[in-house]
């Protein structure tokens, strides 16, 4: 059985709007077409919005995008590019944290012993203190990733590969785009002649 339209508007116009939370946020998601542009991109902890937002503004800008599939590649290059420096950050930190444990063992061979002691001051309490923070820093940066360097190679060969994917996508459509623009409504390409 179809619902009448009439009692179906005068149903629709009693509604007050979702009440609850969780359906006021599936409300305010209605309109996004692709989130390509959204205020809240997926960022981690500690990465800047507004460098984000300025790189996919340049994409968009670079590519124009027209069509859904356009943006939907804009996005996928914004993402990618994302990931990748994700990846060389936790990298760099894991490089770091080696780098800080060398030099706590180096400068601090019995640790165990040196905290024990870490209230005076000559026995290098305050250095070890530094040594120590800057390793728990980086320790909190490395620990989305394995130590483990093939996989790190192995995660961007894969990251690089789906981002020149999408930007050789992105550049077959665009010059599919210019292509068409240079021939004419006829299908003939145009030929502008010089007097």
């Amino acid at each position: 059985m179809v619902a009448n339209p009439e009692i179906c508007r005068a149903n629709g116009k009693k509604s007050r709007g979702p009440v609850t939370q969780k359906g006021k946020y599936i409300a305010s998601q209605n309109s996004t077409q692709h989130g390509l542009l959204s205020v809240n991109p997926p960022l981690v902890q500690g990465e800047d919005l507004e460098v984000f937002q300025s790189f996919v503004a340049s994409l968009v800008e670079e590519y124009q995008p027209t069509t859904a599939t356009e943006k939907l590649l804009v996005q996928q290059v914004a993402m990618g590019w994302l990931k990748l420096n994700r990846l060389w950050q936790a990298e760099a930190a894991i490089a770091n944290l080696a780098i800080l444990r060398a030099e706590m063992n180096f400068k601090f061979p019995d640790a165990l012993q040196s905290l024990i002691d870490s209230g005076s001051e000559r026995s290098g309490g305050a250095e070890m203190k530094s040594l120590q923070a800057k390793i728990r820093q980086e320790e909190q940066k490395s620990l989305a990733l394995p130590p483990d360097t093939d996989k790190l190679a192995r995660y961007e060969r894969h990251i690089l590969k789906g981002l020149n994917q999408a930007l050789e996508h992105l550049a077959t459509i665009r010059q599919q785009r210019q292509n068409q623009d240079s021939m004419g409504s006829s299908g003939y390409k145009t030929v502008e002649l010089v007097k």
